[in-house]
């Protein structure tokens, strides 16, 4: 289904207004001693649940790790920590139909919604920090089941799991998850041995000044605001493909202070294009940018880039380098600084240079 487009970007965590989903509160007639953290770690913003006096599950929340745009993914990691004095057996966690089909006591009943909007697809899931493999997705998307087995007191687990979005998914996609141990799943009983986890996939609407996504292990990157009309300055990046557990990636087109060129004796045109690959950690091959700026902006003969560190934007005014369009900064198979332009294209509606650096940051065309 395709939700009402916003112009702007929103950014994406656990929805406020799913918390009216995290107490269940049916009536139980007896306390669950068990104290199981299910939900998102604390760090990003999310909540563990528990359950009530009555014994009724209340729902712990899931925080998505970074904002993204229409058709991107989005990761979010999903922590299970046995926080009672009772060892756990036979633990569990489910998504989507699984965990739309499971057996739920009527007195604990599951969301309301589905546990994963029509919007969404699990693209993966990746163990962290020695955690047990999940099953491997299905193409359609539509399930994830996690196994832990036995978690001692104290013992947790934690998850990456990575979900995708459609080109039409715009606002608020809520999804859901359940974890369950020792006697599971259960339409009987006096208390639960599960509870749920809610939140909410907030996504913005691709735009000329942002362009953000979940990447998967062992895939290229490739992002950027290319193909969208009425871009004054188009900026693309890619790199090869890197393994472990995938990247998060983000393209933004001015929004901000413009960074100043004055440092190398040169002026800047155009916006500043800011990078955000692999956390900022050097990549084999480098990040690949190509940026085609507006002629309007530019008020001189382009003479190179400046590519700035992530440090410059934290205060180091020195961390900067310039790329020189001169020929001696040309890649080529003998190159050894990775620092170096590809090819520069000056157009009669246009000017566009493609360039390589070793890592994100920003940069901006100089004259």
């Amino acid at each position: 289904m395709r939700h009402a487009r916003s112009a702007r970007f929103i950014a994406i965590g656990a929805s406020v207004a799913l918390l009216a989903l995290a107490t269940l509160a049916a009536p139980a007639s007896a306390g669950n001693t068990r104290d199981v953290y299910f939900g998102s770690p604390v760090v990003d913003g999310g909540t563990g649940g528990g359950y009530d006096a009555s014994g009724a599950p209340i729902s712990g929340t899931l925080s998505p790790l970074n904002s993204v745009t229409s058709g991107s993914a989005v990761a979010v990691r999903v922590r299970v920590a046995n926080d009672g004095k009772q060892t756990l057996n036979k633990v569990s966690f489910l998504g989507g139909a699984l965990a739309d089909g499971a057996a739920y006591n009527p007195l604990f009943p599951k969301p309301s919604d589905p546990s994963l909007d029509s919007d969404l697809r699990f693209l993966a899931s990746y163990p962290l920090n020695g955690a047990p493999a999940c099953d491997p997705v299905p193409a359609s998307g539509l399930q994830l089941r996690c196994y832990l087995g036995t978690l001692a007191s104290g013992a947790s687990a934690e998850y990456l799991v990575v979900i995708g979005t459609s080109s039409g998914a715009i606002d608020a996609q809520p999804f859901w998850l359940t974890a369950s141990w020792n006697e599971g799943w259960s339409t009987t009983g006096t208390n639960a041995d599960y509870q749920f986890a809610v939140g909410s996939v907030l996504v913005g609407e691709a735009s000329c000044v942002e362009a953000a996504g979940y990447f998967l292990a062992n895939s290229a990157v490739a992002i950027g605001n290319t193909g969208l009309s009425g871009c004054t300055q188009q900026t693309t990046v890619q790199t090869a493909a890197v393994g472990g557990i995938g990247t998060f990636a983000k393209v933004k087109v001015g929004g901000g202070t413009p960074t100043s060129c004055d440092a190398v004796g040169l002026r800047c045109f155009g916006d500043d294009s800011s990078v955000t690959v692999y956390g900022g950690n050097p990549v084999d091959g480098g990040v690949l940018w190509t940026i085609r700026w507006d002629p309007l902006t530019i008020n001189g003969k382009p003479k190179g880039v400046v590519h700035f560190l992530d440090a410059y934007y934290k205060g180091v005014t020195s961390a900067w380098v310039y790329i020189s369009f001169s020929k001696q900064n040309e890649c080529n198979e003998t190159t050894t600084v990775i620092n170096c332009w590809t090819s520069i294209d000056a157009g009669k509606t246009y000017f566009e240079a493609s360039f390589r650096t070793p890592s994100n940051g920003g940069a901006r065309g100089a004259y």
